[in-house]
């Protein structure tokens, strides 16, 4: 009788043990690269833009969800002049997963690798960075906590203020410091800059 208890007791303890390791097994090599093409229909019809990760995805789970995307891609709405939003080598982008419920977009952390961002805000307070099917503003903008970089660039545009801007940018090493140069129009007058700031960890 002992004897049977004790291998039940074990029995009892190893099953929850093996069902997590095996979950985790799982979750670990998962071909999350199956997940792709639905992700990039689902992200396309829930901005009302393109979305898409070009060649490679792997996420890790947890209540802040790490998704990591090789080739990333996504597209300004029709009336902006640059037709991507963000186009990146690659990119690290960190999804709190309960805010999602009541339809908040909270990315504590984004990492971009390489980006090329074209930005546009109109008089009527329309932004190409607005992840909703109007992009009003202060509808569907995500909140983001730290935005690393390696070097990119950018253009920004708002022609009811005279701005035109397009700026290229790097982060030195070994000691992090962020470069850059721009020139374009401000207020309608035509401009160029260039500079260097000290212990830059991120953008």
């Amino acid at each position: 009788m002992k004897l049977f208890a004790n291998k039940f007791m074990i029995a009892l303890v190893a099953g929850p043990v093996l069902l997590i390791t095996l979950l985790a097994l799982l979750i670990a090599f998962f071909p999350w690269d199956l997940l792709r093409a639905p992700l990039n229909r689902y992200m396309s019809e829930r901005t009302g833009r393109h979305f898409e990760i070009t060649r490679h995805l792997d996420i890790r789970p947890g209540f802040t969800t790490r998704i990591l995307a090789d080739g990333l891609e996504i597209a300004n709405p029709p009336w902006a002049r640059d037709a991507n939003l963000l186009k990146a080598q690659s990119a690290e982008i960190n999804v709190r997963l309960l805010p999602l419920l009541s339809g908040r977009i909270v990315l504590p952390a984004v990492e971009l690798h390489r980006p090329e961002l074209g930005l546009q805000l109109e008089a009527d307070g329309r932004r190409t960075w607005s992840f909703s099917h109007d992009t009003l503003a202060g509808r569907g903008v995500p909140e983001i906590g730290a935005l690393l970089v390696d070097q990119g660039s950018m253009h920004f545009l708002a022609s009811h203020d005279g701005a035109d801007i397009h700026t290229e940018f790097a982060i030195g090493q070994p000691e992090p410091s962020l470069s850059f140069s721009a020139r374009g129009t401000w207020h309608h007058e035509p401009f160029k800059a260039e500079g260097r700031t000290g212990n830059a960890l991120f953008l």
